[in-house]
């Protein structure tokens, strides 16, 4: 089985999904073999995977398992809120640079009426197209365990390889969900947001100067507790409107601008980390960029280095997420 479809084969025992014909023990059987070699069956010991003398005697196969934890986290981004739907993700080679073109959504030509037969414009060229350079930054953990759990495998690998992606997931979403609010909070035209308890009047003015600046067709996100406060709209009676409001606790567009809940997340001190703020965001602009450099690293320690003999694993992500907005988006700042 080629390496690919043994990561895919990794995410979907990850996701607890079985694949075609296969069950999730057959799935982990043949992700066992690859990871840890054909003559796998050799280290275990009374039912139990000896992971220590595997590492020692070095059949286990980190290359395969850094390719896994840096596509499950992928995977694992793109189920978890609709914001992140909103990165645009370049991978690079180690020690390349990460640059986006950006282009104003705001650019256009002036059109003027001219008389026949003559051709007497003022040239004119696109300016709206800027670089932006992203550097990723190394992010890591060391994991550690006692060596004579892992001798008598009391210790789940496969557990720590999950664990080791939900872990790094979470990571980028709190550093997603950090960079859109800061460039949500940092708008201050008064064009582009509104403040106070929800107005309709108020919304549909805000939604109605951003698809006019832009030209593109504004979507509406927030948290639950910010979309739930999107009250008073008209034929918000019907039946429609009544079975979203029962399924889901809040309306599901305003007039015909969707509206998208963000899961909300929490900060170092347990506080929730977006406010009761509703984003106008214009067209489907992928305004977080994200660069990847390489793949996932794991470098496994020596438990000759520890006083304690005590294993440890190394595993460290390089990336960064920064919000670089190009078109006019709006944000109505809810009392």
């Amino acid at each position: 089985m080629e390496r690919k479809d043994l990561v895919r084969m990794a995410i979907d025992v990850h996701n607890k999904t079985p694949q075609g014909n296969y069950s999730l023990d057959e799935m982990n059987d043949i992700l066992k073999k690859a990871v840890f070699g054909k003559d796998y069956e050799n280290y275990i010991e009374n039912g139990k995977f000896d992971i220590y003398r595997a590492t020692r005697d070095g059949k286990i196969d980190y290359a395969l398992i850094e390719q896994i934890i840096t596509e499950g986290t992928k995977r694992t981004l793109d189920a978890a809120s609709p914001l992140l739907g909103y990165i645009d993700w370049q991978n690079y080679a180690e020690g390349d640079t990460g640059e986006f073109e950006i282009h104003d959504g705001n650019e256009k030509f002036y059109i003027s009426r001219i008389a026949e037969g003559t051709q007497g414009l003022r040239r004119q060229r696109l300016y709206g197209e800027k670089k932006v350079v992203i550097k990723p930054v190394l992010h890591g953990v060391k994991i550690y365990e006692e060596l004579r759990r892992i001798a008598s495998g009391r210790v789940d690998f496969g557990h720590m390889i999950d664990v080791a992606i939900k872990s790094f997931a979470e990571q980028r979403t709190l550093e997603a969900y950090k960079a859109t609010k800061a460039v949500f909070d940092n708008i201050s035209d008064t064009k582009y947001y509104q403040s106070g308890t929800f107005d309709e009047e108020k919304m549909t003015q805000l939604i109605d100067f951003i698809e006019a600046k832009t030209g593109m067709k504004a979507s509406i996100i927030g948290s639950k507790q910010a979309v739930r406060k999107i009250t008073g709209v008209r034929g918000a009676d019907s039946n429609t409107a009544k079975e979203q409001m029962f399924a889901m606790g809040y309306y599901g567009q305003f007039y015909t601008t969707p509206i998208y809940v963000l899961n909300n997340v929490l900060d170092d001190n347990d506080q929730f980390l977006l406010p009761n703020d509703l984003y106008v965001i214009a067209g489907d602009e992928k305004f977080l960029k994200g660069v990847e450099e390489g793949t996932t690293l794991i470098i496994p320690g020596n438990p000759l280095n520890n006083a304690d003999l005590s294993q440890e694993w190394l595993m460290a992500q390089r990336y960064a997420i920064e919000a670089v907005i190009a078109a006019k988006n709006g944000v109505y700042r809810l009392s």
